[in-house]
C-alpha cells in the first residue's frame, strides 16, 4: 500500500503535555467503540432545547488506529460536527482546523455505524484507494461528542 506523506495541523500529532508524536506507529491500534466507552462520562446526559446542540470538547487528542469497513459514503460535515471541530482547533491554537476538515466518510465498525470526519487532503486519495465495503485502516483522534455522538478525526489511512 502506498503511504502519502502529509502536512498534518501540528496539534493532531501532539498531545497534551506538548511532545511531538514520533509517528504513525505511536498511534495506538483500538476500536471506535474501545475509544467510546473510555470517555462515555463526557457523553452528555443532559436534556437539549430543540434546535441547539450540546458539545463536549476533549482536548486530549490522544492518537488511535482502527481498522473499519467503508461504506462508499462520503457528504460534508455537519453542521454540529463542524462547530466542534472549530472550537477545538480554536482551544488548542490550530485556528485553520474546521477548513481542513469539510468532508466525512461512513463506516462501520463491530456493526455500528459512524461519520467521521477526513482531512480535505486526504478525500480523493481515499476515495481512489479506498473501495466501498473495502477494509481500511483509519489513524485518528478523539475530539468530543456532540449531544452523545462521539467525534473522530481522519489524519491519515491505509487501504487493504
Amino acid at each position: 500500500m502506498k503511504w502519502r506523506t502529509i502536512i498534518l495541523i501540528g496539534l493532531l500529532c501532539t498531545t497534551l503535555t506538548g511532545n511531538a508524536r514520533a509517528g504513525w506507529n505511536d498511534y495506538t491500534p483500538t476500536t471506535l467503540s474501545g475509544i467510546t466507552a473510555k470517555h462515555a462520562k463526557y457523553l452528555s446526559n443532559r436534556k437539549v432545547p430543540k434546535g441547539a446542540v450540546a458539545i463536549n470538547l476533549h482536548a486530549g487528542g490522544d492518537p488511535f488506529r482502527s481498522t473499519v469497513l467503508f461504506l462508499g459514503k462520503v457528504r460534508n460535515i455537519k453542521r454540529d460536527r463542524r462547530s466542534l471541530i472549530e472550537m477545538w482547533g480554536k482551544s488548542s491554537g490550530v485556528d485553520t482546523a474546521a477548513g481542513n476538515f469539510k468532508k466525512e466518510i461512513k463506516v462501520r465498525e463491530n456493526g455500528k455505524t459512524y461519520w467521521i470526519p477526513i482531512q480535505e487532503i486526504l478525500v480523493t486519495h481515499f476515495k481512489r484507494e479506498v473501495k466501498k465495503k473495502g477494509e481500511v485502516m483509519l489513524f485518528m483522534v478523539y475530539i468530543g461528542t456532540t449531544g452523545k455522538t462521539p467525534v473522530f478525526l481522519v489524519n491519515e489511512f491505509r487501504a487493504f
